[in-house]
Parts: C-alpha cells; sequence; structure tokens
C-alpha cells in the first residue's frame, strides 16, 4: 500500500526546489556577464545549417594530412592511434602516402562517406550517420567493397553515428565475423566514456598550434556536445547543458544530505514523469478525435503503455469492416522513439509483396495516397515513405518531437498540457506554431481528409488477409 508524502516532506521538497532555483538564477546570472565579455556562447556552427555532408565535409579536411588547417598528419595521428581501434595488421607507421576522398564510390555505385587511402599498405572507410537510419545493406556493401579493394592488404570499416544506432544493415553473421578481426567498429559522435569523435576533436585542439584552427575545434566539440552527448542509457535526452548551472546545481545538492536525498528520488522518479506526460498528451488527442462522425479510436496503446515498443493510436472509420485500417500515430522502438503518422495497414497479419504476394494496397493506389499525404501534411516537412509494406504512406513527425522521451519534447508537452497563465509561448514550445496536442490532432485530421478524399474516391479497400 502506497504511503502519501508528509505535509512535513511536501514543505521540504518545496524548499528544496525553491532553493534550488535561487542558485540556477545565481549561476544563470554569472554566465550571461561572462557570454557579454568574453562571447563564451557564440559559435559557428549556431549558424551552419543541419547537414551530414556539411559535417563529413569537416572530418574530410582535418583527417587529411594536407587539409586546410595546416597541421599536417598530426589530427590523422591522433585518429589512428586514439579513435580508432585498428587491426594489428594494420601497422601505419607512416602515414603518408595518404589520401582523404570524400563521397567514393564503390564497384557497384553506392558512395561510402569518407576514404582514407594509404595506398599499399591499407585502407580505412567511414560512414557517417549524425542523424539519419542507414540505407538497405548500406554497410554490408561497403564491408564487401573495402575487402575487395584492400585483398591481400588491411582495412576497417568506421560506423560513425550520432544517435542510437545497431549496424542493422550489416548480418549479424558479417558482423561477428568482422567485429573481432576489428575489421568493423562503430564509434559514436560522443559518450561519456571512451572513444568518440568529441573525444577526438578535444585532444586535437589541445595539440593545435594555430589559434584560429584551435577556436574552430573546441567550437566544432562543443557543438558535437550539445548536438549528441546529452543521451543516457536508453537514449533519453537530458536538459541541454548550462556548464555554470550544473556546477552550481552540483555544489547546493552535496551541501546536505537532505539535498541529496531529495536529488535522487527526483532523479528514481523520472521514468514515471515521461510516462505520465506522454499518456496525459496521448489521452488529449484521443479526446479531441472523439467528435469525428463516423471515426473512432480502435487501438490507444500509447495511453496505456506509453513507452512500449510500437506503441500507437489508430483512428479508423467504423463502416471499413471493423478493420483496424486507418490512420496511426505509432513509436518504431521502445522508449517512445522515432514517432510517425500515416496510413496503417488493415492488419499485422498482411505480408509483403517483394516476398508473399500479398500487399496493404496496390502500388498505383500507394503513389496517389502518398502524393495526397505529402500535400496535406506539408507543415511536418518530412519526406513520405511509400514502400513500407505495413505503412502504405506514412511521415516520420519533425525531428524536434520524432522521439518523445527527449528534454525539447516533453518541454512541449508539459507546455501543452499545463500552460503558464498569461504566459506567451516561444518557439521552442512550439511545433509549426501549434502546441503539440493541436498539431497532432491536426495531422490525424489531414491524414483523414485524404482518406476520404482519395481512398473513398477511388473505392479503394483493404487487400484481403492470407
Amino acid at each position: 500500500m502506497d504511503v502519501l508524502a508528509s505535509p512535513r516532506e511536501t514543505d521540504n521538497w518545496r524548499s528544496f526546489f525553491s532553493a534550488a532555483w535561487i542558485v540556477i538564477d545565481a549561476a544563470g546570472a554569472a554566465d550571461k556577464r561572462l557570454r557579454q565579455e568574453a562571447g563564451s556562447a557564440f559559435s559557428i556552427f549556431d549558424w551552419i545549417k543541419r547537414s551530414e555532408h556539411g559535417l563529413s565535409a569537416i572530418i574530410r579536411d582535418l583527417l587529411d594530412p594536407n587539409g586546410s588547417h595546416g597541421q599536417q598528419e598530426i589530427f590523422l595521428q591522433l585518429a589512428v592511434k586514439q579513435l580508432f581501434d585498428l587491426p594489428p595488421d594494420m601497422a601505419l607507421d607512416n602515414l603518408t602516402p595518404c589520401t582523404v576522398v570524400a563521397e567514393q564510390r564503390t564497384y557497384e555505385g553506392r558512395r561510402i562517406d569518407l576514404l582514407i587511402d594509404f595506398g599499399s599498405q591499407a585502407g580505412i572507410g567511414i560512414e557517417n550517420k549524425p542523424w539519419a537510419d542507414e540505407g538497405n545493406k548500406q554497410l554490408e556493401a561497403y564491408a564487401e567493397y573495402l575487402c575487395k579493394r584492400y585483398k591481400g592488404k588491411s582495412y576497417s570499416l568506421i560506423f560513425l553515428h550520432g544517435q542510437e544506432a545497431e549496424a542493422k544493415s550489416l548480418p549479424d553473421e558479417i558482423k561477428k565475423k568482422l567485429e573481432p578481426e576489428r575489421r568493423f567498429q562503430m564509434i559514436p559522435y560522443s559518450s561519456p566514456s571512451g572513444r568518440s569523435l568529441h573525444s577526438w576533436l578535444v585532444r586535437c585542439a589541445e595539440v593545435c598550434q594555430a589559434d584560429k584552427v584551435r577556436w574552430f575545434l573546441r567550437d566544432f566539440a562543443n557543438y558535437v556536445a550539445t548536438q549528441f552527448t546529452h543521451t543516457q542509457e536508453g537514449g533519453s535526452q537530458v536538459m541541454p547543458r548550462n556548464q555554470a548551472k550544473q556546477d552550481a546545481i552540483v555544489r547546493f545538492v552535496c551541501e546536505s544530505s537532505s539535498n541529496l536525498d531529495i536529488a535522487f528520488l527526483i532523479y528514481e522518479t523520472k521514468d514515471r514523469v515521461v510516462k505520465s506526460l506522454i499518456a496525459r498528451l496521448a489521452t488529449r488527442i484521443v479526446e479531441g478525435l472523439k467528435s469525428e462522425q463516423g471515426w473512432k479510436i480502435t487501438e490507444k496503446s500509447l495511453v496505456t503503455d506509453p513507452m512500449g515498443e510500437y506503441s500507437s493510436l489508430t483512428w479508423a472509420p467504423v463502416d471499413w469492416h471493423g478493420s483496424p485500417w486507418g490512420v496511426r500515430l505509432q513509436s518504431q522502438k521502445t522508449g517512445a522513439k522515432e514517432f510517425k503518422i500515416g496510413f496503417c495497414a488493415p492488419s499485422d497479419k498482411v505480408k509483403t509483396g517483394d516476398r508473399d504476394g500479398y500487399k496493404a494496397i496496390e502500388d498505383d493506389d500507394r503513389k496517389i495516397l502518398g502524393d495526397a499525404l505529402e500535400q496535406a501534411l506539408s507543415g511536418i516537412n518530412e519526406p513520405v515513405t511509400r514502400d513500407n509494406p505495413w505503412w502504405p504512406a506514412c511521415v516520420d513527425l519533425p525531428k524536434g518531437i520524432q522521439h518523445w522521451q527527449t528534454y525539447s519534447a516533453l518541454k512541449k508537452i508539459q507546455f501543452a498540457l499545463e500552460p503558464a497563465s498569461g504566459c506567451t509561448p516561444r518557439d521552442d514550445d512550439l511545433i509549426d506554431g501549434k502546441m503539440i496536442d493541436c498539431f497532432l490532432t491536426d495531422a490525424f485530421r489531414s491524414v483523414k481528409a485524404v482518406a476520404d478524399q482519395v481512398i473513398k474516391t477511388r473505392a479503394i479497400q483493404p487487400m484481403p488477409e492470407a
């Protein structure tokens, strides 16, 4: 039986938060002065458009002994010795001659992001995926290419990833063969410990002799830390780093045992807070869709199990023969990650056309649905997927709300559920000018409108199960 918190405990918690905010405000004021006097928060990377190709170009130049940085092979040497875990037979005592090529074409016409070619000695391929997932059989094809190109020599394939990564495009049997030989390795953009792009950049800045390049490296390292560092076990993103405020909180928590007790209680409650916010948002969306005549919520695991794999809300017309065909908002991974919205297939038993001869919907109709959905959801600004057998037409949610366990997404959810009285929403609180509950409810209705106009007009019906 749960025991309610006593009034004294509640008062202690309120006092803790009040005192903590005083400390945070003081640290924030000091940080503001430092920004004003030293420009400590300014970085060129804040003005550069997010681009995988742009980051690859920067990394390529830093690894190139002849790069514009002018530091010769020193950065490459640090990468070889401290960033990469290379095969024992890759003895790179002499790093020249060396060529660093971007977008190296493979024998099959694919393009690997970076190739460090040591001529007669060895080769290192780098596939850079800061945000996107791998393509179909992508890493498998690159591993095969390097094996053929450097037959009788030595090679290694580096998968440089910014998010949680599984190397899904490399079959397990190949991975189990290559990893012990160090022919394949995964390196994160940032990590609390161990090898990472961030730790390499920090080391490069320490040894760089050119002031201009050194400041660039520091800004690049800070950018990587801000964009990619803030993940804990399970991929949960935490509050963006503000070193001054964090240092102040550390000192405050360590001042007394009661502060430490409350801090750990808050930490242990984090997952319940996340689940509660997501379930309440899902309930708000369900309530917002109830008024539509002829449509009903047929599945709402996002309310009952918000962190489960494939947790979803499904909204379908009542006259489609009881089939769960309809509009679906669904996470693709455990932990409220990788949300998408669109048309869902009529059953989880529908097989793929490639394998078993069954499809959720004919290809011509799939294209029409996809084109109509792309126009209806233009505000999401993400490409529509048309080749998923379970989703005839769907779109990923915008980056800011694709992973709901992240700090930025939870802030939007909390603001929508409990908007501060008299508080004007900031851009960070909104998606396309709307609060997240309104944005998602409108997205459901946009997909429904496509269903009304396209599916019924063309008399499209879900194909029968096998």
